[in-house]
C-alpha cells in the first residue's frame, strides 16, 4: 500500500488530533503541552511527504530572543549529538525538531511509534528550551555553566546539557 497524506490523516484521526491539509503532501496539526511551573505551550506539528521520506516537524517555539540565541544554539547542538534520530534546528527564530522516516517503512505501527517517541521527546525538550527562551539570565547562566564544564572546572561527572539545565532549574528562581 502506498503511503499518502491520507494515511497520516487516518493516524491523526485515530488519536483524536485535529489537522488541516495544506496541500496533497502536507498536514498541519498540533497539541498543547502542559509544563510544570510554566504556562502551557502550543506544539505545532507538520507532516510532509516527499519523494522518499516522510518528515515530521515539531515547532517548539514561536520565536527566540536575540539575547538567548547563543545558549539555544549550544543547547540544540548538544541535543543533536545526544539523540541523532531527532534533529533540532533554528529557522526564522523558531526552534524546530525534525524526524524523517523512509517512506517505504511507513507502516502504521512503525510510523505511530516514531510519532509517539518524537512527541514524548519534544515534550521533554520543550521544557528545557522554553526555560532558555523565556529567561535571558538563565540562558546566560547555561552558557557559563557549559563553558565551565568544557574547561573541566565543573563536576567531573556532569558532562551533558541535562546537568547544566538541572543547575539552571535550581537557580532560576533567584535570577528572576
Amino acid at each position: 500500500m502506498a503511503t499518502t497524506i491520507s494515511t497520516f490523516e487516518g493516524y491523526l484521526d485515530r488519536i483524536g488530533w485535529k489537522y488541516l491539509r495544506m496541500d496533497s503532501s502536507w498536514i498541519r496539526s498540533g497539541t498543547t503541552i502542559r509544563l510544570p511551573f510554566q504556562t502551557a505551550k502550543e506544539l505545532e506539528v507538520h507532516i510532509r511527504l516527499m519523494k522518499h521520506w516522510v518528515s515530521m516537524q515539531f515547532f517548539m517555539t514561536k520565536g527566540t530572543p536575540s539575547e538567548s540565541r547563543v545558549a539555544i544554539q549550544e543547547y540544540l547542538c548538544e541535543a543533536n549529538a545526544s539523540v541523532p534520530q531527532f534533529k533540532f534546528l533554528l529557522k526564522d527564530q523558531r526552534v524546530i525538531m525534525q524526524v524523517d522516516i523512509p517512506k517505504n517503512q511507513c507502516s502504521e505501527p512503525y510510523s505511530m511509534s516514531v510519532f509517539r517517541a518524537a512527541l514524548k521527546y519534544a515534550q521533554h525538550q520543550i521544557e528545557n528550551i522554553s526555560l532558555l527562551v523565556s529567561n535571558p539570565s538563565v540562558a546566560t547562566l547555561y552558557v557559563s555553566v557549559k563553558n565551565q564544564l568544557e574547561l573541566g572546572n565543573g563536576n567531573e561527572f556532569a558532562d551533558d546539557e541535562d546537568f547544566a539545565i538541572e543547575i539552571l532549574r535550581d537557580n532560576a528562581s533567584s535570577l528572576s
